[in-house]
């Protein structure tokens, strides 16, 4: 099975969050594992990581894995400051 990688764009903030989740739901629609490439992000708020949790949390609900690909400080340092751990996909509970 073919995975869908959905390329993150250089901000996700809380005005971008509402076009990637429109962007998104075409992504899940395929049922195929989604791999999250956050290379580009080089900006993240809060908003823009709640979504990439609900993105986690919500393939665990359909049974689609999500996976990680590509490094961004800029998750990392939001991440640190929100308290949750580097290893972010594992922080999510279904």
């Amino acid at each position: 099975m073919h995975e869908n990688t959905w390329q993150l764009p250089a901000t996700l903030r809380v005005q971008d969050v509402t076009q990637e989740l429109q962007r998104l739901r075409a992504v899940f629609d395929s049922g195929r594992p989604v791999t999250l490439d956050v290379s580009a992000l080089v900006t993240v708020d809060t908003a823009g990581v709640q979504l990439l949790l609900a993105i986690v949390r919500e393939g665990m609900r359909q049974g689609i894995p999500v996976g990680l690909r590509g490094e961004s400080g800029a998750l990392v340092t939001a991440l640190r400051l929100l308290g949750l751990p580097a290893a972010w996909p594992a922080c999510v509970t279904p």
